[in-house]
């Protein structure tokens, strides 16, 4: 047995397994210290809870189906008022915990460390708080109205009251979830139906992430879209109309009008880039040298010759196409077949992109970062780069703005009169993209940030916390502005 207070709210696969040691490779649906968050009890009817013996102590036990604790979790949620707000959200984020619960597990609730470490004589009072819990949220649940239970709620547990007046809302979330305040306010299914509505058109830009992450930017907005998935979201290519996701588990969503499918291209490996010509040439890549091209119509393998995971990929038309990977592994297609490349040194490529007609790599060797550009003799090396970390992004806008940058750090701008700096407001940078406008994803204290740039200065559009951005893709090709035309005379 353990004296350490903390508790959590458990998966096992089998009901049998309820009070074994923990199973390391399922992590805890959440956690707390000292007491059991006021909302967990929730999960299950006054019937289901047990009591278990540990010597001469009594200990609570309840176990029940994932599914079922979701929907119950789900169910407190439309039964607790508005006001505060915390509540509500609280139970909405439980809810959508347990749901990614694998098939056919259960939740376990077996606190023995926090009755471990309490006099017999409290150990029994709290064992009746916790019964008494299930029992008035159980009534919640079954139509008993906020007002009729609220008396009995304060007497049971006046720990929610003084909870509910902290300002905070991840102070008072606390006691009532545990850890997985953290997850407050994250972005999930439930929203998407308030996100594109019923109406049907193209995002100006897309960004995806953590568990079928989609978020859309409409009219300057952005808003929770439909990924059709919950699977890790890595990569995103558009053109003609037609935007390709790809992500773990062999996962590909087609997004045509802001409307996501799901498409089958008959792999299950983990996916880490895409990249096209057009709609009718596109290619994702994945482990083990895996790529799939589409001719619009089906999708079929396409062999390169390396076993190392791929993760970029870019071409200035079906006669030139490079593809990079882990391993110093650099591929080019010349019309006919795939042949082995090499850097001017020993180094690897994170980024491909098009250049004005060019195909550029970002990455870096054992000095620091570097930028390769291809030419008819192979990659050159750009030496006027200034010192800078490894490479990790690169975008290309009209003209001469062509940009690199680090995991860390200000960006890099080519200009007519050289490489300029320009600060960025996140501590990390993920993803980069140009179209109409250039934007980016990164990350700034704690939170996941949109970031757009607008007169060669970048501002945060949109920020969320919990679940991690990985990949953004901008609508619109950069060109110059129209003509205009001479005056007479």
């Amino acid at each position: 047995m353990t004296m350490d207070d903390r508790v959590e709210l458990r998966l096992v696969g089998s009901p049998d397994r309820a009070y074994d040691a923990p199973d390391e490779g399922l992590p805890p649906v959440a956690t707390a210290n000292r007491a059991v968050p006021l909302l967990w009890p929730g999960l299950f009817d006054y019937e289901e809870a047990q009591v278990r013996a540990s010597g001469d102590l009594d200990l609570f036990t309840a176990v029940v189906p994932a599914k079922l604790a979701a929907e119950r979790a789900a169910a407190m949620e439309q039964a607790l008022p508005p006001d505060p707000p915390v509540l509500r959200e609280c139970a909405h984020t439980l809810a959508f915990q347990l749901r990614q619960a694998p098939k056919g597990h259960h939740v376990v609730l077996f606190p023995e460390g926090v009755f471990l470490t309490l006099p017999p004589t409290s150990a029994r009072a709290y064992l009746e708080q916790l019964f008494s819990l299930c029992s008035i949220w159980q009534r919640l649940r079954g139509g008993a109205s906020w007002n009729e239970l609220q008396h009995d709620l304060d007497r049971v547990a006046p720990d929610v009251i003084r909870a509910l007046k902290e300002q905070e809302a991840s102070v008072s979330g606390y006691y009532l979830v545990g850890s997985l305040v953290d997850r407050l306010n994250t972005l999930d299914e439930y929203l998407v139906r308030q996100g594109q509505e019923a109406a049907d058109q193209d995002p100006e830009a897309l960004a995806v992430g953590e568990m079928g992450l989609m978020l859309g930017r409409f009219g300057g907005v952005w808003k929770l879209m439909s990924a059709s998935t919950k699977q890790n979201l890595k990569a995103i290519w558009g053109g003609g109309g037609t935007l390709f996701v790809v992500g773990q588990a062999g996962t590909v969503v087609r997004v045509r009008k802001g409307r996501s499918v799901p498409v089958d291209v008959g792999t299950h490996a983990h996916l880490a880039g895409v990249w096209g010509l057009n709609p009718k040439f596109v290619c994702v890549l994945g482990e083990k040298g895996l790529v799939l091209v589409h001719d619009g119509n089906s999708w079929r393998p396409w062999s390169v010759p390396t076993r190392a995971p791929l993760h970029t990929m870019a071409g200035t038309s079906l006669e030139s196409i490079c593809v990079a990977g882990q391993e110093v592994t650099i591929y080019r297609f010349d019309g006919h077949s795939w042949n082995p490349m090499q850097l001017p040194e020993e180094g690897m490529i994170s980024q491909l992109c098009n250049d004005d007609g060019t195909l550029v790599g970002v990455g870096g060797t054992r000095r620091g970062g570097a930028i390769y550009r291809l030419l008819r003799d192979g990659w050159s090396s750009d030496d006027q780069l200034p010192r800078v970390e490894w490479l990790e992004v690169a975008w290309k806008g009209w003209g001469v703005e062509f940009g690199v940058s680090a995991m860390e750090g200000p960006v890099l701008v080519r200009t007519a009169s050289g490489w300029t700096y320009e600060p960025l407001p996140v501590e990390r940078i993920t993803s980069v993209s140009a179209g109409s406008e250039v934007m980016a994803v990164g990350r700034r204290g704690g939170y996941e940030v949109i970031l757009s740039r607008k007169e060669q200065r970048w501002h945060v559009e949109a920020s969320l916390v919990g679940l991690r951005l990985s990949s953004i893709w901008v609508a619109g090709r950069p060109k110059p502005p129209p003509l205009q035309p001479r005056a007479e005379g």
